[in-house]
């Protein structure tokens, strides 16, 4: 599995600054109206402005209870709604889902769906040829999915079908290549795994490699 810490996927810092709330969790005027608009009661439209100023953040929607307590705190202060806690709950999913399409409408966001994991599976498989390392694919896939206007799955779906593909790819290649080699380099090959010092290693390795390239 690959380390997220090592990869391009958004996620939130641990300790989010000032400055940053004032930046980038600031809702807008006209995202204030949308918020409005599409939600009914105050404890709603904080949790519909936290959602959207997350997800243009992070290209996915966070769990009501990830979203830190200081962006809910701070969109408070900015519409001046007296509420008591800095959580957010809804009681029906029905809404919590509603909110989530009203938000993928107003960012022009496609949810995740079959098409756009086919784009994510044939991105990784083309890039498999020529980028070895896991988290390379991995950026290289959402930056094809931020490209296209999807929003991104988890991080741990992206890393499996990552896994998959590499996988494959590189079986794919062996296959190729050890096809085409005679059972006389097979055996040669063989004598890897019967050396008795590291000289002996490093003449059959040379000796593998000779033979396998003059056959191409």
């Amino acid at each position: 599995m690959a380390s997220i810490e090592r990869t391009a996927y958004p996620k939130l810092k641990n300790c989010i600054s000032q400055k940053e709330l004032n930046d980038k969790y600031t809702p807008l005027l006209n995202e204030k109206n949308q918020a409005y608009n599409a939600a009914k009661g105050d404890i709603f439209v904080i949790g519909y402005l936290a959602l959207l100023k997350c997800f243009q953040n992070l290209g996915y929607f966070l769990p009501l209870e990830k979203i830190p307590e200081t962006i809910i705190k701070h969109i408070k202060q900015h519409l001046r709604v007296e509420y008591p806690s800095n959580k957010i709950e809804y009681k029906s999913k029905t809404t919590l889902y509603l909110h989530h399409k009203s938000i993928r409408e107003y960012l022009n966001i496609k949810q995740y769906d079959d098409e756009a994991r086919k784009m994510l599976v044939e991105t990784i498989l083309r890039n498999s040829y020529i980028m070895e390392n896991p988290a390379d694919l991995i950026n290289s896939a959402i930056d094809i999915l931020i490209k296209n206007n999807y929003e991104l799955p988890a991080f741990s779906h992206i890393d499996k079908v990552t896994q998959k593909v590499r996988t494959s790819v590189h079986n794919s290649i062996f296959e190729t290549v050890f096809s085409g080699v005679t059972n006389e380099q097979k055996k040669t090959l063989d004598m890897l795994l019967n050396v008795d010092d590291e000289k002996n290693l490093a003449h059959c390795v040379r000796a593998c490699f000779k033979c396998i390239i003059n056959q191409y």
